[in-house]
């Protein structure tokens, strides 16, 4: 890092940076433009919750969650679910446009526990039953709004990804990083990946 920084006429903020190492590591200290990186157990990549070296799947799904319910309280604000100016089509996507895209990412990858899907639930009826003049919402609303349960996004999610994915193998696509990932981690029957498609109640049909 420190002669790809070299190279291109720039330097690193140590005091910005970070190292996530695993509770079992033998790495020694690492440097940056000759200062020691400071070593956290629980960081931030790009947004991505980092504990031990790991993606923290559960802290990163509450976080978004408390990210799409700050976003659709500012919505909310404005009378933008109790105006009958508005249709509940049109309430229905820019919740899911402004809330539910917020706590998608990543969904695709892991395997929540349905205590946690079931936070994401309840964000979601919230604000759809504030939409028909009702402080709680249920999954009956979400239904009739065209927002499936969390639990089946999850799923619709990690199918969608694993059909995109396949097709990448068959086009020139296949050496990138991400369709390279894939399949080592598809074909590893240990690996995360694997465990959680397992589980599949559809892929298991399948």
């Amino acid at each position: 890092a420190q002669e790809y920084a070299e190279g291109h006429f720039y330097s690193y903020n140590v005091r910005k940076s970070a190292v996530s190492l695993p509770l079992r590591s033998s790495w020694s200290t690492l440097s940056l433009a000759d200062q020691p990186l400071p070593v956290s157990g629980t960081t931030s990549l790009l947004g991505v919750k980092m504990v031990n070296g790991m993606i923290a799947h559960g802290s990163q799904l509450a976080d978004r969650t408390r990210q799409a319910d700050g976003a659709l309280f500012g919505i909310q604000q404005l009378e933008t679910f109790q105006t009958p100016a508005i249709s509940l089509a049109t309430k229905a996507r820019i919740i899911a446009a402004f809330g539910r895209s917020r706590v998608e990412y990543g969904m695709a990858i892991t395997d929540h526990r349905p205590a946690a899907l079931e936070a994401v639930d309840r964000l979601i009826s919230k604000y759809l039953g504030r939409c028909l003049g009702s402080d709680r919402g249920n999954y009956l609303m979400m239904r009739l709004a065209g927002l499936v349960p969390a639990r089946t996004r999850q799923t619709q999610l990690r199918l969608s990804f694993e059909a995109r994915m396949r097709a990448c193998q068959l086009g020139p696509e296949r050496h990138l990083l991400a369709p390279t990932v894939f399949r080592v981690a598809a074909t590893t029957r240990d690996s995360l990946l694997a465990t959680s498609w397992r589980r599949c109640p559809i892929n298991r049909q399948a």
